[in-house]
């Protein structure tokens, strides 16, 4: 064959293939929109198949090196918030404000999803994962501090999930946050097993007057039959667990020390800054340091800046 004749072929087949997308369409414009969408599906599914595969193992590969290049200087899991809009993403950011911001590839996260119900017993889905959540993130040491109501912070140190503060604090902070009742004590945690022998978690409600309620912790109110109830919500916004609503409302912990007793959280709704975002309501708000938490000083940092303490919340 001649190289006339190679190219004559070689145009012949480019007006071929011409033809035939013109004819292809052609074809396609005729369609209705469902048949369009199936004709493609039928002739070029191989082909959107391997690009979406592309666009999802690039989006992974990106969120890898992210997650290897991002610091994450604090986690905190703000649990059982019953506002509808918890004001934790502005408490984020003021407190990123106040300690002089963040640097590249810096973040910090206060996670206000989560919902533990003691008295569940993992009955439900939604129990069975927030429990899943909470162990897979403090076993993977990622979250650092726990803020929560009176009932979930003593049930989450009887489980042995937050760290003594005794020596973490300083004895000046120590005794001004005692002679205020903001200092949590209870003994070391039991073990699993002997836990399991004392049956299903029960809160321990004092058995005291309404005067004496008032008097335990500042800002205490007094509780009676079907009055202040908490509005407890789920993940789905529901007010599953009506009963727990009402003993969490006279949940009282126990704010005195003790030979055998350490100190396991700090209440931060009453001084400070904390009562200027509308997270809680109606209830005693308690801070807690995560056992294995990662970030121990920019943990107390925060903590002291929940506490108005604004002379900790410059950058080093």
């Amino acid at each position: 064959m001649t190289e006339e004749e190679k190219k004559h072929q070689k145009e012949l087949w480019k007006q071929d293939r011409a033809r035939e997308r013109r004819e292809e369409w052609e074809k396609i414009r005729a369609l209705g929109a469902g048949a369009r969408l199936q004709y493609f599906w039928d002739y070029y599914k191989i082909v959107l198949v391997i690009v979406l595969g592309a666009v999802l193992a690039l989006y992974f590969i990106l969120n890898v090196i992210k997650g290897v290049r991002t610091d994450t200087l604090l986690y905190v899991c703000v649990l059982n918030s019953n506002e509808l809009d918890p004001d934790t993403e502005l408490l984020r950011e003021d407190y990123i404000q106040a300690r002089g911001g963040l640097e590249n590839m810096q973040e910090m996260t206060f996670d206000s999803s989560l919902y533990v119900n003691p008295d569940a017993n993992g009955t439900s889905q939604a129990d069975v994962a927030t429990s899943m959540k909470i162990a897979a993130f403090v076993g993977a040491g990622t979250v650092d501090a726990f803020i929560a109501p009176p009932y979930v912070t003593d049930f989450e140190q009887k489980s042995g999930m937050y760290m003594a503060l005794d020596d973490i604090l300083t004895q000046d902070e120590i005794q001004k946050l005692g002679s205020q009742n903001c200092l949590y004590y209870a003994p070391e945690p039991v073990d699993e097993d002997e836990s399991a022998k004392n049956g299903p978690w029960m809160p321990e409600t004092e058995d005291k007057s309404a005067d004496e309620h008032k008097s335990g912790l500042p800002g205490s109110e007094d509780v009676s039959a079907g009055e202040n109830k908490s509005d407890l919500r789920n993940d789905a916004g529901s007010t599953e667990g009506a009963d727990t609503a009402v003993r969490a409302d006279a949940f009282v912990l126990n704010t005195e020390a003790g030979d055998d007793k350490h100190i396991y959280a700090v209440r931060v709704d009453q001084a400070g800054v904390f009562g200027n975002y509308h997270i809680y309501s109606d209830t005693p708000v308690w801070f807690a340091v995560i056992g294995n938490a990662p970030h121990i000083d920019e943990t107390l940092r925060f903590l002291h800046f929940l506490l108005g303490k604004k002379e900790e919340n410059n950058n080093e």
